[in-house]
């Protein structure tokens, strides 16, 4: 039993690099342009900003301006201090000060 759930597993782990590898390699061997190099380059961020952003502004049931505060909190931190550990906190108690006032 334990090793056909082992195969089933392995098999799973297979099937679903395969298609993960496929277009990486044949993308890493075609010339593309520096405009399609960007793009490719600007996937992931767009991705996750597309993943993140409903949320960010839905954080605090019922306060959208707490959540806004702390999105908007959490940007300017970056651009300034480029330290993920400040921007948490700083965010965070953004959001409690908001709140609590």
């Amino acid at each position: 039993m334990i090793n056909k759930i082992l195969l089933v597993i392995i098999g799973m782990a297979v099937v679903t690099y395969i298609p993960r590898l496929l277009p990486f390699h044949i993308v890493s061997k075609m010339n593309l342009s520096k405009r399609m190099t960007l793009f490719l380059k600007c996937i992931p961020y767009s991705a996750l900003g597309a993943l993140i952003l409903p949320d960010v502004f839905r954080a605090v049931e019922g306060n959208n301006i707490a959540s806004f505060i702390g999105a908007v909190t959490a940007v300017v931190l970056t651009y300034i201090f480029k330290n993920m550990i400040l921007t948490v906190i700083g965010s965070i108690a953004a959001v409690y000060l908001v709140i609590i006032l």
